[in-house]
């Protein structure tokens, strides 16, 4: 179930036309009711128009995250800035979409986000990880490097996908690239963030932002 909280109906019903069809939906024009759905039925993925976010009763992005740790949230914001996606992915959301995006680069995210990827400018990545670890260091200590037995644990099919979810890329090119199916690539992305006891991509290309997994002797 897709949730999209957001008040303007002639977006609302545009968005709703884009999405799968074989993916409910369900439409929320307020946080109230979002919230009540957020504890009544699973729901994949969170759309939160940006335009809600200056609603008295709509609680913050990371607030949302702190009480739903699994929820994958993608925001449709009005700022095309660099700072903008940056800001929301700090915020605890998984993706930044501008309300003017075409409806292939829409579609691409909810279909990315719902299988569990991260969405935003590729280009914009390094610049996030590097924001993202600073602030990590400042509030937690260093980022921890993975232990000789973690990286040990990996598999050499496992390495190529690390090194290429650290470089940004999606399921489907990570399949293309390395000739296997989409299905296979995410259970290889299980399986290493089992391995390395991590919960999100993000949290994977921070730690080898400064412990490259080339480092292992092997890559």
């Amino acid at each position: 179930m897709i949730v999209i909280v957001s008040r303007h109906p002639e977006l609302t019903d545009k968005w709703q036309l884009i999405i799968d069809k074989a993916t409910p939906v369900h439409i929320a024009n307020s946080w109230l009711i979002a919230a009540a759905l957020l504890k009544s039925i699973p729901i994949s993925l969170l759309v939160i128009d940006t335009d809600e976010l200056l609603d008295a009763e709509m609680p913050t992005i990371s607030w949302i995250k702190a009480h739903n740790p699994t929820l994958n949230i993608l925001i449709l914001g009005n700022d095309d800035s660099d700072e903008a996606p940056i800001n929301a992915m700090k915020e605890g959301a998984h993706g930044y979409c501008v309300k003017t995006c075409s409806d292939s680069e829409f579609k691409m995210a909810i279909h990315a986000m719902v299988n569990g990827e991260a969405w935003l400018p590729r280009e914009l990545i390094p610049k996030l990880i590097d924001e993202l670890a600073s602030y990590v260091h400042s509030s937690q200590g260093p980022v921890q490097p993975p232990s000789k037995e973690q990286l040990g644990s990996l598999s050499e099919r496992e390495q190529e996908v690390v090194q290429l979810v650290c470089q940004g890329e999606n399921n489907k090119t990570i399949a293309r690239h390395l000739d296997i199916t989409e299905r296979t690539v995410k259970a290889h992305i299980g399986a290493i963030f089992k391995k390395l006891s991590v919960s999100s991509r993000l949290q994977l290309a921070l730690i080898f932002r400064d412990f490259p997994v080339k480092a292992k002797q092997s890559l």
